[in-house]
């Protein structure tokens, strides 16, 4: 698939970025001092983890869930990278294919852009924090998007996107091959490999470091198009 410059729309849009701070203060009915503080990231990175799993009895589902960890992870890094790096790795629907999930859809930038794009999108998020988070923030941008907590069985997509979520995983190979099954056969899939050469300070809320999901991808017939683009491979 040819390079899209997605940015050339989406530059228009840029407050999703610059606003989100903001956005994220009055979400959570604080002060833009208090937000500052919060988003240090010694601050939020130092003691949520640790003090989380020792509170709740290493129950890393249970962090997955309720942790407000990663509002303001995500936070700081969105705002870090900005508008321009964050549609990288989108690409325009066709008029034909247009249903889009976002696996780990986290706070839901990605799936703004995806939306504003002209995709019909589907944002599907564990973390209770995150999917309110991103509701409140379609609402406030005005756009369309359906909100569930697990993966769907029984539905394709044209584009499954699968963003810096694979450490994640429980049950890795088991969940990773229901997000493959979830892909049209004419599909894609948009997937960021973040369980690979990770820092061994991200190594505690980051899972499955050995796990090779490259080799997965291919396993299943996906094709590499782009860095971060996989299609999965129809015989003729």
């Amino acid at each position: 698939m040819e390079k899209q410059n997605c940015y050339k729309l989406i530059k228009n849009y840029k407050y999703i970025t610059e606003n989100l701070s903001e956005d994220l203060a009055k979400f959570l009915m604080i002060s833009q001092k208090e937000l500052r503080t919060r988003l240090e990231r010694n601050y939020y990175v130092s003691n949520w983890y640790a003090e989380f799993m020792d509170q709740n009895n290493g129950d890393y589902f249970l962090w997955l869930q309720k942790s407000k960890f990663y509002l303001y992870n995500s936070t700081e890094w969105h705002i870090l990278v900005g508008i321009k790096s964050m549609c990288e790795n989108h690409i325009f629907p066709s008029q034909e294919n247009r249903e889009c999930i976002d696996i780990g859809s986290g706070i839901g930038t990605h799936s703004i852009i995806d939306a504003i794009l002209g995709w019909k999108i589907t944002l599907c998020e564990v973390n209770e924090h995150s999917l309110r988070f991103s509701k409140y923030r379609f609402r406030k941008y005005e756009l369309e998007g359906k909100f569930i907590t697990e993966i769907p069985c029984d539905q394709k997509y044209y584009l499954v996107r699968l963003w810096d979520v694979v450490g994640h995983l429980l049950n890795p190979i088991e969940n990773f091959e229901k997000i493959l099954r979830l892909v049209s056969p004419e599909g894609g899939i948009i997937i960021s490999f973040d369980n690979e050469n990770i820092s061994d300070f991200n190594r505690d809320w980051h899972k499955n470091n050995n796990i090779s999901f490259r080799k997965i991808l291919i396993s299943n017939g996906f094709m590499q198009e782009t860095e971060h683009f996989w299609r999965k491979h129809i015989e003729r």
